[in-house]
């Protein structure tokens, strides 16, 4: 896991109990292998890559069936170029400061929900094994064990 190499034993260790991020950390780094050739060079070449996407994109996709659309431009344009009636109410802005730091939040929650349930299993498990270790010691205290009772 990138990033975690200084961190703590413990937070390198409550990080591998929850496999999403890794999961989510192989699509990114695929995506930038295969769009920027890599995140180390997404810095110094991320706008160009981009650029030259778009104006691929560009030459493609005729300008009568292609949108250029800037986000805040709201529903007219939009639904103009779809063909759609303008529906009622605001356009939704769900990446704005708040919104984002709420759904990050409800990640993290979820996050931390994944790895208690997993540790609650491990622990349960571990109560268990034990219990049951205790009672068939107690059970043998005093008594000749083996095959045949000896």
């Amino acid at each position: 896991m990138r990033g975690m190499s200084s961190a703590p034993p413990i937070a390198r260790f409550i990080k591998s109990l929850d496999p999403q991020p890794v999961m989510n950390r192989t699509f990114l780094d695929k995506l930038m292998t295969g769009v920027f050739g890599g995140r180390e060079r997404f810095e110094t070449t991320g706008k160009e890559t981009y650029v030259k996407m778009l104006e691929e994109v560009r030459s493609l996709v005729p300008e009568d069936r292609r949108l250029e659309y800037r986000m805040g431009e709201g529903w007219e344009r939009l639904c103009a170029f779809l063909g759609q009636d303008v529906p009622e109410g605001d356009f939704p802005r769900v990446n704005e400061s708040e919104n984002f730091l709420e759904r990050v939040g409800v990640m993290k929650r979820a996050a931390f929900e994944r790895i208690a349930w997993r540790v609650c299993g491990w622990v349960g498990t571990a109560v268990v094994t034990a219990g049951a270790a205790w009672v068939t010691w107690r059970g043998t205290q005093g008594r000749k064990v083996g095959i045949w009772g000896l």
